[in-house]
């Protein structure tokens, strides 16, 4: 079969972005405040942490690209409604899942990781955009929802210097997270490359401790140890790819704020 041109490339993966844009739009089930779930049609609307590092990004890149600012206002939307939702009083961090069939109140790292990433992504992509006075308000905002993630997630760093599976937990009740550890700190990384924190502050400094202890736990065949099993998400794992993304992530994003200084 001949290779697509790339006119043929361009055109189907635009249908597949605008079957996308429609199923979260006008297919995926709301909660009543207008949160798009995190779970699909035949489903009860349910909201996941994870979900804002997947649908506001890419509605915010969708509507920059094609010039629609609704697709970015309710990119910033969703991630208001979800922390409406997920957010901690006591804390500040997010809680993993909400409504639905079941829930779970635990202030899952990884989550909190996804939604500091997800913000970042966010950020980056009205900040590098013509629209970036228009939002300013909602930039700063988001700029601050991400820091008070970060600020909270880092005073809980544990003895051997990671960050737990589940902020909060009694030592004995859940176990070190180096891959939620470089997810956080490359999100940290990354919001003080945009600004939204300072280049050399405090937290900062925190995500340099965690990338120095993630890199040391990096054994000779390349897997993160330790980390949670990407599949249950509530037991300690062995190996996870996911984990090994997460490094990367965190990696690049301390590379390009090495650059910034």
């Amino acid at each position: 079969m001949a290779a697509a041109s790339a006119g043929t490339s361009k055109g189907m993966y635009k249908n597949y972005v605008s079957r996308e844009v429609n199923y979260l739009t006008k297919t995926v089930p709301r909660t009543s405040a207008g949160a798009i779930s995190h779970r699909p049609p035949g489903e009860t609307a349910q909201l996941w942490a994870d979900n804002v590092y997947m649908v506001p990004p890419f509605l915010a890149y969708y509507g920059v690209t094609q010039k629609k600012t609704a697709y970015i206002t309710a990119a910033y939307t969703q991630i208001k409604l979800y922390r409406d939702q997920l957010r901690d009083s006591d804390t500040g961090l997010w809680q993993h899942v909400a409504l639905g069939d079941w829930q779970s109140t635990k202030l899952w790292s990884p989550g909190n990781g996804w939604v500091a990433a997800g913000i970042a992504r966010v950020i980056a992509t009205i900040q590098h955009s013509s629209y970036k006075s228009k939002y300013s308000t909602e930039l700063a905002s988001m700029g601050d929802w991400a820091e008070e993630i970060l600020t909270a997630a880092f005073a809980d760093v544990r003895s051997d210097g990671f960050l737990p599976n589940v902020f909060g937990a009694s030592t004995s009740s859940t176990f070190s997270d180096g891959g939620a550890s470089a997810l956080l700190a490359s999100a940290a990384y990354r919001l003080a490359v945009l600004g939204a924190i300072p280049m050399d502050g405090t937290l900062i400094k925190h995500a340099e401790k965690l990338r120095a202890v993630v890199e040391a736990g990096v054994g000779s065949d390349g897997w993160l140890s330790p980390v949670s099993d990407p599949l249950t998400f509530t037991e300690e794992g062995s190996e996870s790819p996911e984990a090994e993304a997460f490094v990367l992530l965190m990696e690049a994003a301390w590379s390009d704020w090495k650059a910034a200084e």
